[in-house]
């Protein structure tokens, strides 16, 4: 299906629940896609034209998109955008994010690798949470803030480094879950001396952790705010190293 090249705008829902729309063609002019545009729907092929600007929240949630190209002029992700879609194993990300939302990749099972780029400041709540084929991830250095429950459930993840930067892994105040929490193939993650907050014991479940290394100094990771579910979380067998670097 192609959409007109004279429109600018998919409103909400539009193509919601439509099963049998395949390939979408998307106009050089298209700017925004609203919430809902295409959830639910049979399609597993797009191309998001340069000049996208905004993507609303669960737009493509529960599609068969098996590819995600999003160009630099993307600046906004909704969430649940790209969620369930149980197909996905290709994902490139736009250079104009500064934040990835909340649910926005969860329980995309078929993807394997994520890279962050660089400019993301903050990856929000869950955002690939039961992400089960997930074996590897990049962070980028602007990164400041990973949310709770982020990588909540990806039992294929073996090793993780936080970029330096980071100054907290959760957040105070919300109730939720850990960072890697239930990652059961984690063994090593590595965590910056720019750390100051960490909540939700965030490798609680991680049973095959062996080592999480620090970069800054016993002195200073007594300084960092941990809560009392650091120590009732971290998984038995587990090894905390001081000034360690990847």
């Amino acid at each position: 299906m192609s959409i007109p090249a004279n429109v600018t705008k998919i409103r909400a829902a539009t193509f919601y629940y439509c099963i049998q729309m395949a390939e979408v063609n998307l106009p050089d002019g298209l700017t925004v896609i609203e919430d809902k545009a295409f959830e639910d729907s049979g399609v597993a092929s797009v191309r998001f034209p340069e000049g996208l600007i905004y993507i609303g929240n669960t737009a493509f949630r529960s599609t068969w998109l098996a590819q995600v190209s999003l160009p630099d002029s993307v600046t906004f992700v909704g969430e649940y955008a790209f969620a369930e879609c149980s197909k996905l194993t290709s994902l490139k990300l736009s250079a104009g994010l500064t934040s990835i939302s909340a649910y926005t990749f969860k329980k995309c099972t078929g993807l394997t690798h994520a890279e962050i780029p660089e400019g993301v400041e903050t990856i929000g709540m869950h955002a690939f949470e039961s992400c089960s084929a997930l074996t590897s991830v990049t962070l980028p250095d602007s990164l400041r803030r990973i949310d709770n429950g982020v990588f909540l459930d990806c039992y294929a993840l073996t090793s993780v480094t936080i970029p330096e930067g980071v100054t907290h892994l959760g957040q105070s105040d919300v109730s939720g879950r850990g960072v890697f929490e239930n990652c059961s193939r984690l063994t090593t993650a590595y965590l910056p001396r720019s750390l100051t907050f960490i909540s939700h014991g965030p490798f609680g479940g991680c049973t095959k952790l062996e080592s999480v290394r620090y970069a800054g100094s016993e002195e200073e990771w007594k300084a960092v705010d941990k809560g009392e579910a650091w120590d009732a979380c971290f998984p038995l067998g587990a090894t905390l190293h001081f000034n360690s670097t990847p």
